[in-house]
């Protein structure tokens, strides 16, 4: 392998191992789960409303030849976004970040924490602006896949007792379920290479 290459492939390394010291793998299944789980509930609430039509998906387009929606529209699904927990997700990630960005620069330096702990103090107001963008990201997105009713008769599940009660358990639930998942995972996995291992013997291959 040439000097070229093997710089490329050390730079490309690092960045993917520092992309994960900022953000660890359990995080990022916690957020999708909770996006996933957002998902389905809304769903839910939207199928079992009184007179609410089925979820109307859009055609597929991209976000930049789609018209701006209607002001009730956003307005309905910014709400649907802040009622159903994902908004808490997404406001997470910023302290998150800033954690691990501290442990990954602090472990080789520990003299700068001081003065870095000040600065992320600092950016914090600037970067907790983020949260805001992703709102109204996950809103224009709701937008083009559900219709303002189906939007709306969501919200209104999220407003009652259950949907506030649902919010409320996510955290402790989601939780709960990336400890099961990674347990689950782990023997699928070892279970998985002894079956594959015992069926490839049969046909005269060793792993």
């Amino acid at each position: 392998m040439s000097q070229g290459c093997r710089a490329t492939k050390n730079a490309t390394v690092a960045r993917s191992s520092f992309s994960s010291c900022l953000l660890p793998g359990s995080d990022t299944l916690l957020l999708v789960l909770r996006l996933i789980m957002g998902f389905a509930i809304a769903g839910c609430a939207v199928l079992s409303a009184g007179g609410a039509s089925d979820i109307c998906f859009a055609e597929s387009a991209t976000a930049a030849s789609t018209p701006e929606p209607a002001a009730s529209h956003l307005a309905a699904a910014r709400e649907l976004v802040v009622a159903s927990g994902m908004s808490r997700s997404f406001a997470a990630l910023v302290p998150q970040t800033m954690e691990r960005l501290t442990i990954t620069f602090t472990q080789t330096r520990p003299d700068l924490a001081q003065d870095l702990s000040s600065v992320l103090a600092e950016l914090r107001p600037e970067f907790d602006k983020r949260a805001d963008q992703m709102i109204d990201t996950a809103a224009h997105i709701f937008t083009r896949l559900m219709s303002e009713a189906d939007i709306k008769a969501a919200d209104a599940f999220f407003e009652s007792q259950a949907g506030k009660k649902y919010v409320e358990t996510q955290p402790a639930f989601f939780n709960e379920v990336v400890n099961a998942m990674q347990d689950w995972q782990q023997t699928l996995a070892q279970d998985l290479v002894s079956r594959a291992r015992e069926d490839m013997k049969k046909k005269g291959h060793e792993m």
